[in-house]
This record gives C-alpha cells, structure tokens and sequence, in this order.
C-alpha cells in the first residue's frame, strides 16, 4: 500500500510478496517434494493421465521455486498477515484485536486469523468483526 499519497480515491497498491521469505520457500519446497512422492505411487499413477506443466518430475528445487513465483496467487481469503495472540513478539494483535503498542488502532477481518480455517472465512470473519465492534465501542466509551 502507497502510505505516502493520502488520496483515498487512489486503489491501494497491494505486493503480498508470495515466497519472500526463506520460511515460505522451504514450506512450499516440502510440499512440492511430497507432491512429487505421492504422484509417484501406483495409486497415483494409475489417476494421472498427463502431468500440468511444468511437470514436477522434472524440476529441480530452483526450478519449482521459479514456477512457483511466475504462478501464485491468493486463492479463496487470505488469512493470517496480522495474527491474533497475547505476545507482542510473536503475534500483531491481542486477543481485544487491538495492535499491540498502538494506541486505538484495531484491525478487525480475516487477518487476524493466525492459521487458515478449515471451512469458508465468513462466519468466523463475522464473529471477529461482533467482537472488534465490541471492543471499539468499550474503548470509547473509556
């Protein structure tokens, strides 16, 4: 997001740095090699009739990470860019989903989430957002 040009009227610029982080890369590395694994099982092979190329059979490590970065995306909500927790050195928001260390800033949507829900985001969104009114209005009212 532009932080520098207050005009509102202006769409944010949004850079969620897919695979930035060496964290991320590892992660999607380890599940890329159980891919290859399991397409490597009879089961299988048996369902495969012609691998998505680039296939990953014939990827090495920066060759996936390359294909990887040319391809993703967000898929369904995104979740978890300001995570919920008590410990300000490991979370953004407590459990009152106000920033730790600021003062009446609150974030209140799915990104709160520390971890991808299992099911659609909208009930869980709708209750973090009864509990975010809650605790703005409580602070007003203080």
């Amino acid at each position: 997001i532009d932080i520098d040009n207050p005009d509102a009227s202006i769409p944010p610029r949004i850079q969620p740095l897919y695979l930035d982080h060496d964290d991320d890369v590892q992660t999607a590395l380890r599940g890329a090699r159980l891919i290859r694994q399991l397409e490597s099982t009879p089961a299988f092979r048996d369902l495969i009739v012609r691998p998505v190329e680039p296939s990953l059979a014939t990827l090495d490590d920066d060759g996936m990470v390359s294909d990887f970065r040319s391809r993703a995306s967000t898929c369904y909500h995104p979740v978890g860019t300001c995570m919920m927790g008590r410990d300000a050195n490991t979370s953004v928001v407590g459990p009152d989903l106000k920033v730790h260390g600021v003062d009446a800033l609150y974030v209140i949507d799915a990104s709160v989430f520390p971890n991808v829900t299992s099911g659609n985001t909208h009930a869980p969104t709708t209750m973090v957002a009864h509990r975010g009114a809650k605790a703005v209005l409580r602070a007003l009212q203080n």
